[in-house]
């Protein structure tokens, strides 16, 4: 059974999408960890204000990063470029960003609750202290969110 163009093309910008995701992902955790680990002294361990801030700070930088390579290797079709122009997708593009990013902020606190309470300090190391664990899984929850904004209001 020969699968149609369409589908396709949309495997293939799903793909896409997932790579850019994971490479805007990158730089926004390094961010993240720079912030909170570096510059504000955090230990991973507990949710504090500066983790909060940190997390703003590497998500605004994710998501700069993010609309550039959605429009330059994403969403390429000519009609997905004219909806992706102007002030409007401008907007809108901020609008479902903030979104993300309040789903990010409130996702990685409770998920840095409760991976507090499996108590992972014994395996010490910078990937599993709670902020990290918080912060990855509040990224691939919060995926879904971008992409379907992305791709129904914006690049539709």
């Amino acid at each position: 059974m020969a699968v149609s163009n369409k589908c396709k093309s949309i495997f293939i910008e799903t793909v896409k999408f997932v790579i850019v995701g994971l490479i805007s992902f990158a730089i926004d955790y390094i961010a993240f960890l720079i912030f909170n680990r570096i510059i504000f002294g955090q230990d991973g361990g507990e949710h504090t204000v500066l983790t909060t801030a940190a997390n703003i700070i590497g998500y605004c930088v994710g998501v700069i990063v993010n609309y550039f390579l959605l429009r330059i290797f994403v969403f390429t079709a000519d009609y997905q470029r004219e909806n992706g122009k102007g002030a409007k997708a401008l907007i809108l593009f901020i609008l479902s960003s903030i979104i993300g990013l309040i789903l990010t902020v409130v996702f990685t606190g409770v998920f840095m609750y409760l991976y507090e309470m499996i108590d992972l300090s014994r395996f010490n190391s910078l990937f599993l202290e709670s902020d990290s664990l918080g912060k990855i899984t509040a990224t691939f929850l919060v995926t879904i969110w971008n992409y379907l904004s992305k791709k129904l209001f914006i690049f539709k």
